[in-house]
């Protein structure tokens, strides 16, 4: 994590145990399969779980949103997608937090007791 500052670094591990509770919550047996691995192969793909569920909750037609509105969601999350991937460490970080205040906001909007 060298470059990131100790706020960054925070956000990460938040970010981290977020895709690991996400994935238990989820995918159950997937997530005792991947306790398997040994670290970092099980954060990583935790992380991948997550990113794969939550672009199929954008996709997804049961919340109210109109197709045209999921359709720019995922050209929003597909943007975002790439600029990550060229190495943007900020974007990284902010797609971390942005993660995981949406699960957090979507878990208020759900009830207690469904996270």
């Amino acid at each position: 994590m060298t470059g990131l500052a100790a706020r960054d670094v925070y956000q990460l591990r938040r970010s981290r145990a977020f895709c690991e509770t996400l994935t238990r919550s989820q995918a159950r047996n997937f997530y005792y399969g991947l306790k398997l691995l040994p670290e970092p192969k099980r954060s990583a793909m935790f992380a991948l779980y997550s990113y794969m569920r939550l672009v199929d909750d954008i996709a997804d037609d049961e919340d109210g949103r109109t197709q045209e509105q999921r359709l720019a969601d995922l050209d929003a999350w597909r943007i975002r997608t790439h600029t990550v991937l060229d190495g943007d460490l900020e974007a990284v970080v902010q797609s971390a937090v942005d993660a995981d205040e949406a699960a957090q906001m979507a878990a208020v909007a759900e009830g207690p007791g469904t996270t």
